[in-house]
């Protein structure tokens, strides 16, 4: 991927996230920005976009931690979709196992190929990052905009109306972060067995127990039945996943307590448009496997 592409996907990102913080202040801050000279807003608008950027460096890598353990379960169902298991055997030992998606020797091979094909898959991953960050980020922008229209429409009642309130923001994303710290450390129950908390990676022998207990082991009615329930059990007990549902349950409280027309509508447009970010995430980055396997194997060299 360009540099320029990449800048400007890391500003988009930023701006996500700079808006979460100044749109509460949008009626104050419209007001004293309208007296500036050209001069302080042009000098306001690099630092802007500087500060943009650098914030999208951040929140980027925050979003990559957040959803690691999604992308896992994401690249070993992907991995171990049918008939992946049909003809194995239990692995004895670690070296009875072969890899059945090393993505990282596809994506090394790509980039030996040619600078068509290196752009296309860039483009997806660039579709990934962003869908990823509206998924993430767009709960947080959906409180601030309902604080913002609460403000525009009048004094809002109550103390969920306050811009405060926005504090739930940090205290969620800091109560994902340590609950994904205490996975990493083992020290959260349940971590393997049929609700396998964090999917094991694709090259280790583990997968296989994985995809058996997670329904990859036949294509029946029951095995498909099972595939669902455990993905809907692995998404339910995600950080990620609760941090975004928790942050939009709090919105749409929000405007249920404000009890005006307009806030409701922010709320539930933000709602809507963040499930949609993350299901168009998972599904980008289903495309994005698919054509990395399908153009590694049938792609000419350069």
């Amino acid at each position: 991927m360009k540099a320029s592409e990449l800048a400007a996907e890391q500003v988009l990102i930023g701006g996500l996230v700079l808006a979460v913080v100044l749109l509460p202040w949008w009626p104050e801050s419209s007001a004293t920005g309208s007296s500036w000279s050209p001069i302080v807003s042009l000098a306001g608008g690099v630092v802007l976009l500087a500060a943009c950027y650098l914030l999208g460096i951040v929140f980027d890598r925050l979003a990559d931690t957040l959803t690691e353990d999604l992308e896992r379960h994401h690249r070993l169902r992907f991995a171990l979709a049918w008939p992946a298991l049909r003809d194995r055997q239990p692995p004895a030992v670690a070296q009875d196992w072969q890899d059945p998606f090393p993505e990282d020797h596809f994506r090394l091979a790509v980039l030996r190929d040619s600078d068509a094909v290196v752009e296309w898959l860039d483009y997806h991953r660039s579709r990934i990052r962003l869908a990823r960050s509206l998924a993430l980020f767009l709960p947080a922008l959906t409180i601030s905009g309902v604080l913002t229209s609460a403000r525009l429409a009048g004094p809002p009642p109550g103390a969920l109306g306050h811009p405060a309130s926005l504090v739930i923001v940090p205290l969620v994303f800091s109560l994902a972060v340590w609950q994904i710290w205490r996975r990493r450390l083992g020290r959260a129950a349940g971590s393997e067995g049929p609700t396998w908390l964090v999917a094991p990676r694709t090259d280790q022998p583990e997968a296989y127990r994985y995809g058996q207990d997670c329904g990859y082991g036949g294509n029946d009615e029951a095995s498909r039945r099972l595939r669902r329930s455990s993905l809907i059990r692995a998404l339910a007990s995600d950080p990620a996943v609760q941090a975004s549902t928790v942050m939009i349950a709090f919105a749409l409280i929000q405007a249920a307590a404000i009890a005006r027309a307009s806030v409701i509508v922010v709320a539930m447009v933000g709602a809507v448009v963040s499930a949609l970010s993350g299901w168009a995430w998972w599904r980008i980055s289903a495309a994005y496997r698919h054509y990395l396997r399908h153009v590694t194997t049938t792609q000419p060299k350069r």
